[in-house]
């Protein structure tokens, strides 16, 4: 049974957030399922600028970036993700860089234990340089690499399998954009994973989503089919069932952050299909 541990500190930091965000101006995003994060919950987020828009156009998803939730010793919710070097830090600051949508979601780990090894493992990556090549065999280490990678080491799964990159929906300038990043050719058909491929994993469970439903198949790395969002909570595997509308009401929402576009709807509670158990990591 997991124990469902709140993190004390965190509505008042990321009330912060909301008085930012209504002091410049911009539209308020909903995050009230943010005080029930538990630490080794995945977040992830869009990313401005032309890197976002390519992360998009390869992986159908504006999902672009994600990390592993954490806590401080005292309490305030932090984010282990990497971005220009794997470092940890308030959530409300990873919140902040990130653009458009959100979404929390959730492994149904078979113990607490499980949770904290997924958390110390990915700590173990601070410091690791951004990996602007998308190898998974070097030092350096892209966002969604970190989050396998800690799966891996920590409670040894892999619920997310690499899949070969393909990069053929990139439109010319990003195109351009992405081989300047990457100093050479892109890594078509190298193993590979995209926050993307988290997001629609029937291996999790949503604790908050505001991303739109996605196209069921995908040019990058780490997709499966399209599922629809869960409540979190339960570790329960149960059969494939086909996705049943629930009710679109949800209590108001307590925190807000700032972000670039409209305000997204909330995605309703309805349950996943099936929660299939990840293969351990060899």
């Amino acid at each position: 049974m997991e124990t469902r541990g709140r993190a004390p500190r965190s509505c008042r930091a990321i009330l912060i957030v909301v008085a930012l965000a209504l002091a410049l101006g911009a539209a308020p995003v909903r995050a009230d399922s943010l005080d029930d994060c538990l630490p080794g919950d995945l977040l992830l987020t869009g990313l401005p600028g032309i890197f976002g828009q390519a992360i998009q156009e390869t992986t159908g998803s504006s999902a672009a970036h994600i990390g592993v939730i954490a806590t401080a010793p005292s309490g305030r919710l932090t984010v282990v993700n990497a971005s220009g070097r794997v470092k940890e830090e308030p959530i409300e600051r990873v919140l902040a860089a990130g653009t458009g949508p959100l979404a929390v979601i959730r492994y149904p780990f078979a113990s607490e234990a499980d949770r904290q090894r997924l958390v110390s493992a990915a700590r173990r990556f601070l410091g690791r340089p951004y990996d602007n090549k998308f190898q998974i065999d070097n030092d350096a280490i892209y966002c969604s690499e970190l989050v396998y990678l800690a799966f891996k080491e920590g409670p040894r799964l892999v619920p997310v399998p690499l899949k070969p990159m393909r990069f053929g929906g990139l439109t010319a300038p990003t195109r351009e954009f992405m081989l300047l990043f990457v100093g050479g050719p892109l890594p078509e058909g190298d193993p590979g994973i995209s926050p993307a491929g988290y997001l629609r994993s029937p291996a999790f469970v949503t604790v908050h989503n505001d991303f739109p439903r996605a196209r069921a198949c995908d040019r990058g790395p780490g997709v499966d089919r399209t599922v629809t969002a869960a409540r979190s909570g339960r570790s329960r595997t149960r059969p494939p069932s086909p996705p049943s509308p629930a009710p679109a009401s949800s209590p108001a929402g307590r925190a807000t952050r700032q972000r670039r576009s409209g305000p997204p709807g909330r995605t309703p509670g309805t349950r996943r299909g099936s929660v299939p158990e990840a293969a351990p990591a060899r």
